[in-house]
């Protein structure tokens, strides 16, 4: 069996940073976090993940920052699925993003977004009975 993609979750927000990763980590995801925008460019540097799933409004550097950086760098095929209560002021594909979560969402679109640019799943295709699927996140 193949090793589960690594999703990398950053954001401030520590609340935010648990559940996702108890969610991912319960459906068979591998999940790394950061606390604010430097942490994030240094966990992408020690180890490249499958999928970031990046707050806008973090300290250090902004979500926007990192992924100017990141690309800037040279990590142009890596997914950055950008989540921010706020509307970014610019389009999606200016800001180098590859998707946008606006907060709150549900826990389903998320794993709809890692499938989607992993082409991965949970790891037998199901959710456990304790994981819901329509878990609202970012509160």
């Amino acid at each position: 069996m193949a090793e589960p993609p690594d999703i990398l979750v950053a954001d401030d927000e520590p609340h935010i940073v648990a559940l996702l990763a108890e969610l991912l980590t319960d459906v068979g995801y591998r999940v790394r976090t950061a606390s604010n925008g430097r942490a994030a460019l240094t966990a992408v540097q020690k180890q490249m993940p499958a999928l970031i799933l990046l707050d806008n409004m973090m300290p250090v550097h902004s979500g926007l920052e990192v992924v100017r950086i990141l690309r800037a760098q040279g990590y142009h095929q890596l997914p950055i699925t950008m989540m921010s209560a706020v509307r970014l002021a610019e389009p999606l594909n200016r800001t180098g993003a590859t998707d946008f979560l606006a907060k709150p969402f549900v826990f389903v679109d998320v794993l709809a977004c890692i499938e989607h640019y992993t082409g991965v799943g949970s790891l037998d295709g199901s959710v456990p009975d304790n994981v819901s699927r329509a878990r609202t996140v970012g509160h």
